[in-house]
């Protein structure tokens, strides 16, 4: 496994918990996934050793990011295919 892999999340799940929303998010590196509870608590890696060891350092905000540029991509790619479908 090389250890320079950038991190991109791939795909988001969300699902309701009693105090909020949690997810699970699927990223580019094998056995490595962002997840939140949705109980309040910061956004982690679970550790996979060795797969997950690289990225363990990474904060709450930076693994948040991650999601977000995830999200926005999704959203440009969205918006172009309605606007294609809009054309014909």
């Amino acid at each position: 496994m090389k250890d320079n892999i950038k991190l991109k999340v791939k795909g988001v799940r969300y699902f309701e918990t009693s105090r909020g929303v949690g997810y699970e998010a699927i990223t580019n590196v094998e056995n490595v996934k962002i997840w939140n509870d949705g109980d309040g608590g910061i956004s982690y890696i679970p550790q996979h050793k060795p797969y997950t060891t690289p990225y363990l350092s990474l904060t709450d905000m930076e693994l948040e990011s991650l999601i977000d540029d995830y999200e926005m991509d999704k959203i440009k790619i969205d918006l172009w295919k309605q606007k294609k479908k809009e054309k014909n």
